[in-house]
């Protein structure tokens, strides 16, 4: 889609190539470059200026086989832009806009746009404060550590920890909401891109989706810029009045890329062999996201919701990577491979996961429904971690385990609910409804709730129980005075 042929060079203005150490290149002989400007080869490939002294450029080239010395390179005098058309969606894209894989017949490129990819973050007085929640579909995250549509949320956790499947989860959730999603795939193998693009199409959502990605056999320089054209994209629908989400997996291996990069051009390397300016690379990033007023009705805001993923080792917080982008972003959720093992979906560390924002978007209700389960569940925590000692357990304690134990199965879900069915069931477990039952029981009222909500009288019922109660002592109570009706829409 895009190739040098958006990039108009002067045959008069061109340097050599005086060595290669791929894929940084360096070359002699322009009078006058910018930085950040792209060149065009002799053999058509692509580059871009990552500095320059009198005597010396220095460039690195998105070509996947190196270039020879002594190749003759040209000015464009302009950056690095990324092909946009509004029917994009539905598509797998490389970050130099070239077509991977789409679900659509026909892909028409006669009314592109290109927009550069490096861009500033918006200024202060176009943002909005963020007062909307992101609903996910999970219960963990909608009720306790809840996030607003225009928050920067890092998903950190080890390999195989379910950081991906969550962020798909939420992406579609998103999707069939109506807003738009931009997936950004960093050096994944080509069967792992595939396998989203098809779980999409599978979902029925994959024309609200595109997907920004590389392998790693692509040019590192190709995988350094994945995260910018994703967000690039990212920025041209919020140009045109929709919201969007989007999701970096993952900024681990971009900043191990960029590295690379970096040493060979002989930045000086600070801590594990980082360059210096790795924390303002991604930091710049990441500030383009936000909440931001609507572009055509000053009334109405419009939001960038991004979700940077970053792998640990060992659930190590500290790993210089990490700890950097827990400092730059509005909190994090923490997956761990031991709650995942044991079967708990999504697997995030409640105590260890921050959202600094998102509280903010909920109701009083919703607010108040937090604040008395997260102080359940610390106690719950406390309780069963006394009976690992042998202690004899009192029949508060009894209760408080069964409690516990029924609110960490409704917390463990793979597929997403609507809010108030969440909170609906909620509020049956806490009033203990289901004691002298098998805890299967949650997922089965879960499936069946879900289901019936689906009819009209019923979803009105239930909305209006939920907006009738502002603490959780109202909904407590009407959902007592409803005891009946709800339990047989559980068939329990």
């Amino acid at each position: 889609m895009i190739q040098t042929q958006q990039y108009q060079t002067d045959a008069s203005e061109y340097a050599e190539v005086t060595s290669v150490q791929h894929p940084l290149v360096k070359a002699q002989g322009f009078s006058n470059i910018n930085p950040g400007e792209m060149v065009v080869f002799e053999d058509q490939s692509l580059g871009q200026i990552l500095s320059f002294s009198a005597n010396e450029i220095k460039l690195m080239v998105f070509s996947k086989t190196p270039v020879r010395v002594g190749l003759k390179l040209y000015r464009t005098k302009k950056q690095l832009s990324f092909p946009i058309s509004p029917n994009i969606f539905g598509s797998v894209f490389s970050p130099m806009g070239d077509l991977l894989m789409t679900s659509r017949k026909k892909l028409s490129t006669a009314a592109l746009i290109y927009n550069e990819i490096y861009q500033e973050p918006a200024s202060i007085t176009q943002r909005r404060r963020v007062n909307r929640q992101l609903i996910t579909g999970f219960s963990i995250t909608d009720l306790l550590l809840p996030l607003g549509e225009g928050q920067r949320e890092l998903l950190i956790g080890d390999r195989k920890s379910g950081k991906s499947a969550f962020a798909k989860n939420l992406a579609v959730k998103q999707a069939l909401l109506g807003n738009k999603v931009v997936y950004a795939m960093v050096a994944k193998k080509t069967s792992d891109i595939r396998e989203a693009h098809e779980f999409f199409i599978k979902q029925g959502v994959v024309d609200s989706v595109v997907i920004v990605a590389t392998t790693p056999k692509d040019s590192i320089s190709a995988i350094v810029i994945t995260p910018f054209s994703a967000m690039t994209i990212a920025e041209y629908v919020v140009s045109q009045g929709e919201n969007v989400l989007l999701v970096i997996d993952d900024l681990t291996s971009q900043a191990e890329f960029y590295r690379e990069i970096s040493l060979l051009a002989k930045k000086f390397p600070g801590r594990d062999s980082y360059p210096g300016d790795i924390f303002f690379t991604q930091a710049q990033l990441l500030e383009r996201a936000g909440t931001y007023a609507h572009p055509t009705d000053p009334k109405k805001v419009i939001s960038l919701t991004c979700l940077p993923v970053v792998r640990t080792v060992n659930s190590d917080l500290t790993d210089f990577v990490a700890s950097n982008l827990i400092s730059i972003t509005d909190g994090h959720l923490l997956f761990e491979p031991r709650l995942f093992n044991q079967g708990f979906r999504p697997a995030i560390n409640t105590s260890l996961s921050v959202t600094r924002v998102g509280k903010q978007t909920q109701s009083p209700l919703q607010r108040d429904i937090n604040l008395r389960i997260t102080s359940f569940l610390t106690s719950y925590q406390k309780t069963r971690n006394l009976t690992h000692l042998g202690s004899e357990i009192s029949e508060q304690s009894q209760k408080i385990l069964q409690k516990g134990e029924f609110l960490t199965d409704f917390f463990s879900q793979s597929n997403g609910i609507p809010l108030n069915i969440q909170i609906i069931l909620l509020a049956m477990i806490w009033l203990d409804w289901f004691e002298r039952s098998h805890k299967n029981v949650i997922t089965t009222c879960k499936f069946e709730l879900n289901k019936n909500y689906g009819k009209k009288d019923v979803q009105v019922t239930l909305d209006q129980i939920i907006e009738n109660s502002k603490s959780l002592k109202d909904l407590l109570a009407t959902v007592e005075k409803n005891k009946p009706f709800l339990l047989g829409l559980c068939q329990v």
